[in-house]
């Protein structure tokens, strides 16, 4: 039995270990050799285990889940069929839904076959989770030696709120083995595992898993009151006066230290919720956008996997960011699959509370021991969804479901015993399995081939020839727009590259893809470009109208609107509105050197009290008052800590003659340069610098540097957030460039612009 149980130990540790690296991760996803590699073991593993099933003569059991299946079937069924123009995206959910309803069966078969020990499958998750451990650590060390403070540590998962989202699980689980585990060694061993973990966790900064976990450790003590039978304050009391001192002490310690740990980690998160880039509001637009497409479609929802799809009716994108979740679970569920979604999830719930007091009351000793860990990790999970939906990444999904299946096995595992079930039961988990393995692998072949033409065109850039390759991967897939977005946009740029004979092609393509996604602004100005280009002036101009009004706050369509509407003439009102809703969007874009080209530009300017402390700054250091600009920097240096901080810094010493100063500001900045951005701000530091020693041949050189470090290749993003469009609603890779280089949509930051070009 111990061989056994290393073998499985061994075997759950790699497939686990290979998850977490990769395989269950966006990368693994969007990679075409480790998907492919993913599949392949997804492949064996299905395969394996009804291998084994079959070998042992193992025998099916019902399984807590087996009703609610049936509700989410309906509820799957009636969102696609409600919604049947973006089924493909359903379709693509649907493959994960399909995915982790076979690993259930998997799972509740070998537990309750007594294939693997409960212990074993937790041991196998806490050996795995070392190398989330060590690359998280990793990472803060390097951060620390560099001199850049605590990092939000991401791992091997990319996302710190990933990362978090998997320790939540792991946290309980390790805690629950701690106090199931009787030897003095391995309590210290777990001890210490545990202790790591919680504080990885704690430094993702993630608020949604710090609540997860306090709900986890809450219910968890509650738990080991009740298994030791003090959950009444008579027994309390009575526990607590046969406990020696030195126990007694450890618990007050513990106590206050818990005391201290939850109240400050309380300031922090009441304190995160004003902090630019985590304010409430980043939160409550998508949980408002999906309020609002729930009241859309109540019964059937949006459908399936779709909620990325409407955002952008709610929000501006650019420049806010593509999500493909509502960041809340019962919120993301009503907007997409509606009231039925809203039942078969409220079931789930009922039938995960009822089996684990089943379980609860039926479990002893030890085994109630180790179920108090399970537990903690479903609650740390559940409670983790109410405020962020980390399970869209399938390594979080897969810790989540084991936690539940460790947490709802029963005790006693009941038999299928209708006959209909015990004959079906091994051909539909045999169809499920074989209709996920063919489907997955067909659908990776016309991926591999999508990423040879864009792998081809990127070496090669003969844009036309790569377009024309497209053709077969929609034919085999025509539903899916990302694959007609990216052969418009290579259309779009062998027009850019001079083939006019393209343009048609272009204009063809793109008219398709704004019928399937009418919501994303990239492809509407792309397609006004091409018709104005092309001479067809009113389509591009209502085209531009169209870009600008699902993106309200990107100032750079705005600006672009404001142009075509005065080149067209006539429309004068139009215009003067484009440029005000840009200043609004962007209080600094008058400062950028592109602004001013026509009349009516230079009679519109921002309004001073809305600018940026940067462009204040700035303003006031070129117009003199340059104790006021220092003080207001002063305030602005407490609590920043970029580059560009430091630079600004730098400038204003320059201006007081303090060259010593000066260079202290520019070393401090080039010490924690991350970015391209950065870079250009530290050539900058270095031309002014030079210009002070007049040395005017290298402050020259520094300036060219400056804007050569901001130029971006032909196919370079454009848009550093817009690959999560592709990333994260197709689960597919896409050409970093979202716009053509016909469309004008400067990146960079108008203040930098403006004291590089005015220098």
């Amino acid at each position: 039995m111990k061989n056994t149980d290393s073998l499985a130990r061994a075997a759950l540790v790699v497939l686990f270990s290979y998850a977490l690296a990769l395989g269950g991760t966006f990368n693994g996803l969007i990679e075409p050799q480790f998907r492919l590699v993913s599949l392949v073991f997804f492949a064996l593993f299905a395969a394996g285990w009804l291998l084994i099933h079959w070998r042992r003569g193992w025998i099916w059991h019902r399984t807590p889940l087996d009703g609610v299946f049936i509700l989410w079937g309906l509820a799957f069924a009636l969102s696609v069929l409600a919604n049947d123009d973006t089924w493909r995206r359903s379709a693509m959910g649907l493959w994960f839904m399909g995915a982790y309803v076979g690993i259930w069966y998997a799972l509740q078969d070998v537990i309750a076959n007594r294939g693997i020990k409960r212990d074993t499958f937790v041991d196998g998750v806490l050996f795995s989770g070392l190398i989330v451990l060590i690359f998280g650590y990793f990472q803060v060390y390097v951060s620390l030696r560099n001199g850049q403070g605590i990092p939000r540590p991401v791992s091997t998962l990319g996302n710190a709120n990933a990362l978090a989202g998997y320790l939540v699980v792991l946290a309980p689980l390790a805690l629950g083995r701690l106090i199931a585990i009787r030897a003095t060694f391995g309590r210290i061993v777990v001890g210490a595992y545990s202790a790591f973990t919680v504080l990885l966790l704690l430094m993702t900064a993630s608020r949604g898993a710090w609540v997860g976990l306090a709900a986890s450790v809450i219910v968890g003590g509650l738990l080991l009151l009740a298994h030791h039978n003090l959950l009444s304050l008579p027994r309390l009391r009575d526990a607590w006066r046969t406990l020696k001192m030195q126990f007694k002490i450890v618990f007050i310690l513990t106590f206050v230290g818990a005391l201290i740990a939850g109240a400050v980690l309380g300031f922090l998160l009441i304190r995160s919720l004003n902090e630019p880039g985590r304010d409430v509001g980043n939160r409550t637009y998508l949980y408002n956008a999906a309020i609002q497409l729930f009241t859309e479609k109540p019964l059937t929802g949006q459908g399936l996997f779709t909620f990325g799809y409407d955002l952008p009716r709610f929000s501006s994108m650019p420049p806010d960011k593509p999500h493909s979740h509502a960041h809340d679970a019962p919120l993301h569920i009503a907007a997409e699959m509606g009231l039925v979604g809203l039942a078969a999830f409220g079931a789930t719930l009922v039938v995960i509370f009822l089996t684990i007091r089943r379980n609860w009351r039926e479990m002893r000793g030890r085994d109630q021991l180790a179920l108090i860990g399970a537990i903690g990790a479903v609650v740390g999970f559940g409670v983790h969804h109410l405020l962020d939906t980390p399970a869209m990444m399938p390594v979080i999904a897969l810790a989540g479901l084991l936690a539940l299946a460790l947490a709802l096995s029963p005790a006693t595992p009941i038999p299928l015993k209708a006959r209909w079930r015990v004959a079906g039961h091994p051909f539909a988990m045999a169809g499920l399995w074989g209709l996920l393995v063919v489907s997955g692998f067909w659908s990776t072949n016309v991926y591999n081939n999508y990423l040879a033409v864009l792998r081809d065109v990127s070496a090669n850039e003969n844009f036309r020839a790569a377009a024309e390759d497209l053709r077969p991967v929609i034919n085999a897939e025509p539903s899916l727009s990302l694959y007609r977005a990216q052969q418009a946009f290579l259309f779009g740029m062998a027009v850019n590259a001079g083939d006019t004979e393209a343009a048609q092609d272009a204009i063809d393509a793109y008219e398709q893809v704004v019928q399937m996604e009418p919501n994303y602004a990239p492809y509407w100005a792309n397609l006004s470009v091409l018709y104005w280009n092309s001479g067809q002036l009113e389509q591009g101009f209502e085209a531009m109208q169209k870009a600008a009004a699902v993106a309200p706050e990107a100032w750079q369509l705005q600006y672009d609107l404001g142009l075509y509407a005065e080149a067209l003439g006539g429309h004068e009102d139009i215009a003067r509105t484009a440029y005000q809703q840009a200043l609004i969007s962007e209080p600094d874009a008058d400062l950028h050197p592109a602004w001013g080209q026509t009349a009516m530009q230079t009679e519109i300017r921002g309004d001073p009290a809305e600018r940026s402390t940067l462009a204040l700054t700035v303003t006031m250091m070129e117009n003199l008052p340059l104790n006021e600009a220092s003080e207001l920097w002063a305030r602005e240096l407490s609590r920043s800590r970029l580059s560009s901080t430091y630079i600004v810094r730098e400038l204003l010493a320059i201006a007081q003659n303090d060259r010593e100063g000066a260079l202290t500001w520019l070393r401090e900045a080039e010490n924690i340069a991350t970015t391209t951005e950065d870079t250009a701000w530290i050539h900058l530091g270095k031309a002014r610098l030079a210009q002070f020693d007049g040395d005017e041949t290298l402050a020259a050189s520094e300036l060219a540097a400056a804007r050569e470090s901001l130029e971006r290749g032909l196919l370079d993003a454009d848009d550093p957030d817009a690959l999560s469009m592709a990333y994260g609603q197709f689960l597919r890779s896409a050409i970093p460039r979202q716009f053509l280089p016909q469309v004008y949509f400067p990146i960079e930051n108008p203040v930098l612009m403006h004291l590089l070009e005015g220098t």
